[in-house]
C-alpha cells in the first residue's frame, strides 16, 4: 500500500489565550448582580440603580456566602470523619479566604490535624 502525504496545508493550532478577568467577572457576581438591571428592550443594563454601586463590597458579600458553605462542609465532613471530604472543603475554604477570617483559623487547623490524623 503507497501512502502519499497529504498536500493539503493543515490549520495553525490555534493560540492560547489567558484572559484576566477580575474576581467580580470571573465568580459570576457581575452577572448575578446586573442581569435584573437589563433593560425591556433589550438594549443593555440600565446602571441607574448601581450610582454608588461598591464592587470589593459585592464581592466580599459573595465570599462570606462561600465562607457559610465552606464551614459547614469542614464541619460535616469532620463528623464523618472522611479526610478526602476534609480536604476538599479545606480546599473550598482556600478558594473563599476562610483562615482570613477572625477566629476560623482554629476551625482549618483542627479539620487538617484531624485529616491527617485519618489519613
Amino acid at each position: 500500500m503507497n501512502v502519499r502525504p497529504s498536500t493539503t496545508p493543515h490549520p495553525a493550532p490555534p493560540r492560547p489565550t489567558t484572559l484576566k478577568l477580575c474576581k467580580f467577572v470571573k465568580s459570576g457576581i457581575m452577572h448575578k448582580t446586573f442581569s435584573p438591571a437589563l433593560r425591556a428592550d433589550g438594549m443593555g443594563i440600565d446602571y441607574g440603580g448601581f450610582e454608588d454601586f461598591d464592587v470589593a463590597a459585592a464581592i466580599e458579600e459573595e465570599l462570606n456566602r462561600m465562607r457559610a458553605i465552606a464551614e459547614t462542609h469542614i464541619r460535616g465532613a469532620m463528623e464523618k470523619k472522611r479526610p478526602n471530604n476534609i480536604r476538599a472543603a479545606l480546599d473550598e475554604a482556600k478558594r473563599c479566604r476562610m483562615e482570613a477570617v477572625p477566629g476560623k483559623k482554629e476551625l482549618l487547623d483542627e479539620a487538617r490535624k484531624l485529616m491527617n490524623e485519618l489519613s
